[in-house]
């Protein structure tokens, strides 16, 4: 089989995995707590690792990961796992899907903004423009979460979800270094390890319990192995076969996608705010990239 059908393949599950966390997520939050599911989920998805590694023969990677950049991968984990899983499944317990899915695309704002104040990035007339968007998309979306005629206020929740869009942008800008000489296998499973370590006193503060209902466990399932274990290995294995900024491309299904599934799954609703809202981040952040 030729190169592009695998890479096809790789966005599919991808995008798929990704776009449906968000429903999956609101639903295991039905019986288990927020910083508990986010808990079992990399608890799973390390678990996945500690089998993945050694039957791929990646063992001495890892020693060598580990004794290279163990305090901060130790970091990255806390950032890019434990907090912003956790504040991603507080913010989804006061917002819906939709808004989740769509507010968590500031991720790539706060990537450009960072990547500028941070890395010494530059960023041309249309990059700032497309940042100016975005930011109003994101500002349409929250403010509409304050509005008395939605009923419940989903304010809290967008902006708790907004402060893990911006643990994930940190994630990715203090990460960027590492990626270039640790394999992502490696890395994925030792940010996964070291996340649900840290994630086990708030999951045991907030009270931890084993979830009972067999329908939780496919959600948990589906949670770690797929949309934190095997999207990391598909998204890995896409960005081999085709350019990353042709990849990076195919992430704006992911709120779409992810929206759609939680109008169908949830009964959730699009308001015309949130879809102008969603043009908004969409458009600006393609015009950044």
């Amino acid at each position: 089989m030729s190169r592009r059908p695998w890479a096809a393949l790789a966005v599919v599950a991808s995008v798929f995995f990704w776009s449906a966390s968000f429903t999956w997520s609101k639903l295991a939050l039905q019986e288990v707590n927020a910083w508990g599911l986010a808990f079992w989920r990399w608890l799973l998805a390390a678990l996945f690792f500690a089998v993945y590694l050694p039957l791929t023969g990646q063992g001495p990677p890892v020693r060598q990961a580990l004794r290279q950049d163990g305090w901060r991968l130790a970091l990255l984990s806390l950032l890019g796992v434990s907090l912003l899983y956790g504040l991603q499944n507080i913010g989804l317990t006061r917002t819906s899907a939709i808004h989740s899915s769509l507010i968590m695309n500031a991720i790539g704002l706060f990537t450009a903004l960072l990547g500028v104040v941070w890395l010494g990035e530059r960023l041309g007339r249309r990059g700032w423009l497309g940042l100016a968007l975005a930011f109003s998309g994101v500002a349409i979306i929250v403010w509409q979460g304050a509005a008395p005629a939605v009923g419940a206020s989903t304010l809290a929740g967008d902006l708790i979800t907004l402060a893990a869009a911006l643990c994930a942008a940190l994630y990715s800008i203090y990460g960027k270094p590492l990626v270039g000489r640790t394999p992502p296998a490696v890395l994925t499973g030792l940010v996964a390890g070291f996340g649900a370590l840290f994630l086990l006193p708030a999951a045991v503060w907030q009270g931890l319990t084993i979830p009972a209902l067999p329908t939780t466990w496919a959600l948990l399932l589906a949670l770690g192995i797929g949309s934190s274990a095997l999207a990391n290995l598909a998204w890995w294995q896409m960005l081999a076969r085709m350019d990353a900024s042709r990849a990076g491309l195919f992430l704006f299904l992911i709120p779409v996608t992810a929206s759609l599934i939680a109008v169908v799954t949830l009964g959730e609703t699009l308001t015309w705010q949130t879809i102008g809202g969603a043009v908004f981040v969409l458009g600006g952040l393609y015009l950044a990239r």
